[in-house]
């Protein structure tokens, strides 16, 4: 008699886990589903940072081709003294 209500108390208790951890499953979905939304409307809009780089990177290259430039030119006055 013992041994049958251990028993039955062992098959509630993995029940009731079970039952636990589902509805832990279900509850880590549902955050997954809201995370993977706001990914990817981050990734639909546009990146800021990246923005920047672009930029950022387009205005010292216009710098040193100015550079260039001028150097070109006086290294073409040196050669032709």
């Amino acid at each position: 008699m013992f041994y049958e209500e251990q028993k039955r108390e062992k098959k509630d208790t993995a029940l009731k886990d079970k039952i636990d951890a589902d509805k832990e499953r279900e509850k880590q979905e549902v955050e997954n589903k809201k995370n993977m939304e706001t990914i990817e409307t981050n990734l639909e809009s546009a990146d800021q940072w990246m923005e920047r780089q672009a930029n950022q990177d387009t205005t010292p290259s216009i710098e040193i081709s100015n550079e260039v430039t001028s150097n070109e030119v006086t290294s073409n006055e040196a050669t032709s003294n």
